[in-house]
């Protein structure tokens, strides 16, 4: 089984479209496990009629607003699948999502010729498409499918994807958790993951619909960048010491003086 873990704040309105992609999803073997992050809209009553008629299983916990990440620890502690993926509330899985991510774990598990079984895969990344159905990212024709790192193909594929891993190494891998801080990238989370295995990486298969939108995460760096210095400065030191590309290190360099620097107006 797959667990979907959703992390949600006052996005009543955009759970809906999350919800009929879930639907309209060829194969229902999977649970969705909602964590509301203290909204004060009507996300626990739509939540609990999408419950009374679903044909697969809910999951809705509610805590105090304190951020994704620490909404991601709290839905670890609900996974029953084998295996996890990630979506936000304003996003969308296309339609054979659920089947495709079965059908690859079951190429890696059953095909006794292929040397995956050798590489210790602990988890996928499959792509991303637009709102107008397009992958995000450039397109690479030339090869299907790879192993890797989520810090080397970040210098390949640096565009938006979806992760699906192994629940006992996510379970085993949260969050950081810093004082009075809501936000911590989930790359270094992703990193530390790949520290126990390797991830297959499906350079043209997407999964997920994703919407930006204005006010979320993506669009408001340096916002996160000024509220949460420390866990960025782990982060960027984090970068520093994986990242083989010197520009990056150099740009990773630079961040992490921001960091110590708008740290020092938060002590």
């Amino acid at each position: 089984m797959i667990s979907i873990l959703t992390a949600t704040y006052n996005r009543s309105e955009l759970l809906s479209r999350l919800h009929n992609s879930l639907i309209n999803q060829t194969n229902y073997n999977f649970e969705w496990i909602i964590v509301d992050d203290g909204s004060d809209d009507d996300t626990k009553e739509k939540v609990e009629k999408f419950i009374s008629t679903s044909k697969f299983s809910i999951k809705y916990v509610k805590q105090l607003n304190q951020g994704k990440h620490v909404a991601i620890n709290k839905a670890s502690e609900y996974i029953n699948g084998e295996y996890v993926v990630l979506i936000d509330s304003d996003d969308e899985l296309v339609p054979n999502a659920i089947e495709t991510i079965k059908n690859k774990i079951q190429q890696v598990g059953v095909n006794s010729d292929i040397e995956d079984n050798k590489k210790n895969i602990i988890g996928f990344n499959f792509r991303c498409l637009d709102h107008n159905s397009n992958l995000l990212g450039e397109n690479i024709i030339d090869e299907q499918e790879r192993i890797s790192t989520p810090i080397k193909m970040m210098n390949v594929q640096p565009a938006d994807s979806s992760y699906v891993f192994n629940s006992h190494h996510f379970k085993n891998n949260k969050f950081p958790l810093i004082r009075n801080e809501r936000f911590f990238p989930e790359l270094y989370v992703w990193n530390k993951i790949s520290d126990h295995g390797n991830i297959k990486y499906f350079l043209n298969t997407p999964i997920c619909i994703v919407h930006y939108q204005q006010e979320g995460l993506s669009s408001n760096f340096y916002k996160l960048l000024k509220i949460s210095p420390f866990g960025f400065k782990m982060y960027y030191k984090d970068m520093i010491t994986r990242d083989p590309n010197f520009k990056n290190k150099l740009k990773y360099f630079v961040r992490l003086f921001q960091c110590y620097f708008l740290s020092i107006g938060c002590r």
